[in-house]
């Protein structure tokens, strides 16, 4: 997942929806997913919130 999406997760409706929606296509096709540029304990939270789970 581009760092871009990452970055902004906590202050962009928009974005998070996208990482969210990212996350859903991937544990239904059963793919892994990577963040890239996680950056503070709130994005850390928040993905793993959304559904984001630490490998």
């Amino acid at each position: 997942m581009d760092r871009s999406f990452v970055s902004s997760i906590c202050t962009s409706h928009q974005d998070r929806l996208i990482v969210q929606a990212l996350i859903s296509i991937a544990l239904n096709l059963n793919i892994g997913v990577i963040a890239v540029g996680i950056e503070t304990i709130e994005q850390q939270k928040l993905l793993l919130q959304i559904g984001f789970l630490q490998g």
